[in-house]
This record gives structure tokens, sequence and C-alpha cells, in this order.
């Protein structure tokens, strides 16, 4: 069982649920102390660069999320299973329209 997936941890493991993270998880150790998510090791062989990753990945999120909308095609639900190979892959590729949230002249420089 993977620990990412594990059913005594996260409620409803398979189900992509972004906002978990928001409240019932806020306390959750991406540095790998208590093993239940590790993106970038553990121990003394964890990534050097974890702080410096963790920020610019916030910094890239934030401006996309402010700067944009996020949709799928007739606002249907994203199907979330995923397929064998060497990556997670998703059975179903994701397709997600992007639109920018302000007029575009408001973008040129």
């Amino acid at each position: 069982m993977k620990l990412q997936r594990d059913p005594k941890i996260w409620s409803n493991p398979n189900t992509f649920d972004p906002e978990r993270f928001l409240t019932s998880q806020a306390g959750c150790d991406v540095r790998g102390q208590q093993y239940e998510f590790i993106p970038f090791g553990s121990g003394r062989r964890s990534c050097p660069g974890i702080t410096y990753a963790t920020q610019v990945t916030h910094l890239a999120i934030a401006h996309l999320l402010q700067g944009f909308d996020f949709s799928t095609p007739s606002n249907e639900p994203l199907d979330m299973k995923e397929g064998l190979g060497m990556t997670m892959r998703k059975v179903n590729p994701i397709e997600v329209m992007i639109t920018p949230r302000l007029p575009s002249v408001l973008y040129k420089f």
C-alpha cells in the first residue's frame, strides 16, 4: 500500500479532493518526519532544495490561480482513474480549459 493512498491516514484516498488539505490535513508533514507524504525523500538523503522548491511551487500556483479560471469542457467531473506504467498516468487524459480572468488589454506591456 502506498503511504500517500493509505485509507488509515486519508479519507477517500483515491478521490481527487484538494480541499482536504485546507483544514483536515493542515499539519501534513511534507518534510518526511511522519512519513505520510514524502515528495522530497527523508532523513540524511532528503532533497536539499525542499524549502526553495516548496516556496517556488506555492508562488507559481498562486500566480496561476490569481490570473486564470480553470474549468473542464462542459463542466463535467474529472475521471481520476490511474493507469499502469512508469509514472502515475490517468486512464483518460485530463482536459482543462484555462481562461484569463482579466481582459486581454490589461496583459499587454
